[in-house]
């Protein structure tokens, strides 16, 4: 089974983001584009402050494999546990470097999906966090990757606390 979580459907009160040219925090980072998989996805994430939460019920022990949906705003970008920190149940992940590339359309977005690898997930709560990481992309300063959603696939139903009227 493979179940999907969007980005647009984390809590966002507390996130703190950063935009090319300025501060974004909260709904604000909240964007609107027909190629994301809900039509919405979490941008402006060019801050170390900022943290995607995705709080995930499992029904019982299960491993399951990680995937992210990711697309770019500025150049090509290296994602690695450095430059994008993936904690599960507040243990951060070891991953392979990938690059995600720089987006080629003027108008749309490129959303690529990425196998990040085999998680373990406890029954009942889990927490999935993705922070931004420290490094030089933009201007000298931190960026981070539009989010579009996660996708993790095992043999248990899991379900995310979800907040659809982020969107609304």
């Amino acid at each position: 089974n493979t179940h999907v979580f969007e980005a647009e459907y984390t809590y966002m009160d507390d996130v703190v983001g950063g935009g090319i040219s300025g501060a974004a925090a909260g709904l604000n980072m909240i964007m609107e584009n027909e190629d994301a998989s809900n039509g919405f996805y979490v941008g402006s994430t060019h801050s170390s402050k900022c943290v995607l939460t995705y709080e995930i019920t499992a029904e019982e022990d299960t491993t399951a494999t990680l995937r992210l949906v990711l697309a770019n705003e500025l150049g090509a970008m290296k994602i690695n546990p450095d430059t994008l920190i993936i904690s599960v149940n507040d243990e951060p992940i070891e991953y392979d470097e990938f690059e995600l590339p720089a987006e080629t359309q003027s108008v749309g977005k490129t959303f690529t999906q990425f196998k990040i690898g085999d998680i373990e997930l406890e029954e009942g709560e889990n927490t999935i966090t993705f922070q931004v990481g420290e490094k030089e992309y933009c201007n000298g300063g931190t960026g981070g990757p539009l989010f579009d959603c996660i996708k993790l696939t095992c043999e248990t139903g899991l379900t995310m606390e979800e907040y659809p009227e982020n969107i609304e």
